[in-house]
């Protein structure tokens, strides 16, 4: 019997079967971007009335709801039992504190300036690749990485002054972002993706569930209403960044997972009567391409043939 998600995914699922799987991928992907924007933009309007940390909780809590369908009850050990369990207390952290950050910077900063530092994670997972991971990284992504932090100095435009905890806290989980990254990297080899998730989602309740404590009010019918909205379209936004991995090359969908960029900027002005500066504006447009071609650099040199060597017989 097909779950709910399924049920409500179907016309999702009936796009016209005669184009490409790129494309395919590429409009899963659009979609998995508005889901994200306006999980973003809940989370902003619920922040008017409760602390960045308290939407982080709901979140966890609505995203553990909606993945509970897919869980085997009958057989938790099986998705339970870990090899790294260290490694996932790490991870629990990380991707916690990531959920706090972000959900901080958007009820305190303009949603089209947080979301655009979120994605400046690519640049310093550049870093942390060189660092724990042994990666080789050449000039063009170190020229490319460097222009990245100078749209990220755009944004926070050092020079006047106005460095606040929200814009700091945007910048923190573009980091805390990059070193989950690395860190699910070196989980892939031994544990599956929904013990990964399960762990994860568990720990994240707990965690931002102590950080929301100090700062707990609880919430009216219709704030929960709007928290449950952002939890499911987090799970939503994800489960169509999936379909689109899944069908498409990631060099063809990576590009409109940006596309989040100026929904949060039409809806910060549509919502919030939000008008970023154009310095915003100018950092952003960095930000994104440069993280774009540090991603699809590093996607044309993992496709490339190794060197032929002579003195190997063919």
């Amino acid at each position: 019997m097909p779950s709910l998600l399924q049920r409500l995914l179907r016309p999702f699922d009936a796009l016209p079967q005669q184009l490409s799987h790129n494309v395919r991928g590429a409009l899963w992907m659009m979609a998995s971007s508005v889901a994200f924007g306006f999980m973003g933009a809940g989370a902003k309007l619920s922040g008017g009335d409760l602390h960045g940390f308290e939407v982080a909780f709901f979140r966890c809590v609505f995203g553990f709801v909606a993945l509970m369908p897919f869980l085997p009850w009958r057989d938790m050990g099986s998705v339970l039992v870990t090899h790294r369990p260290g490694l996932h207390v790490l991870r629990a952290l990380f991707g916690s504190a990531t959920m706090l950050c972000i959900f901080y910077a958007i009820a305190n900063m303009e949603l089209a300036a947080a979301t655009a530092l979120a994605y400046a994670r690519p640049l310093f997972l550049i870093v942390l690749a060189v660092l724990f991971l042994g990666e080789a990284v050449r000039w063009r992504r170190w020229a490319a990485t460097a222009c990245g932090f100078v749209g990220v100095l755009l944004i926070l435009r050092p020079d006047t002054g106005d460095l606040n905890a929200a814009a700091w806290a945007a910048v923190a989980a573009a980091f805390l972002m990059a070193c989950v990254i690395t860190l699910i990297k070196r989980m892939a080899a031994t544990e599956g993706p929904l013990t990964m998730l399960t762990w994860f989602s568990i720990a994240s309740i707990i965690v931002t569930g102590i950080a929301s404590l100090p700062h707990w009010k609880t919430p009216d019918a219709g704030v929960l209403a709007v928290l449950a909205g952002v939890g499911a379209l987090g799970t939503m936004g994800q489960y169509f960044a999936l379909r689109a991995y899944r069908l498409a090359d990631t060099t063809i969908v990576v590009p409109f997972d940006y596309f989040q960029i100026p929904i949060a900027w039409a809806l910060g002005f549509l919502m919030f009567a939000e008008q970023p500066s154009w310095m915003t504006l100018v950092g952003a447009l960095i930000i994104a391409a440069s993280t774009l071609y540090i991603l699809l650099r590093e996607a044309r040199v993992k496709q490339a043939p190794p060197p032929h060597d002579a003195s190997r017989p063919t």
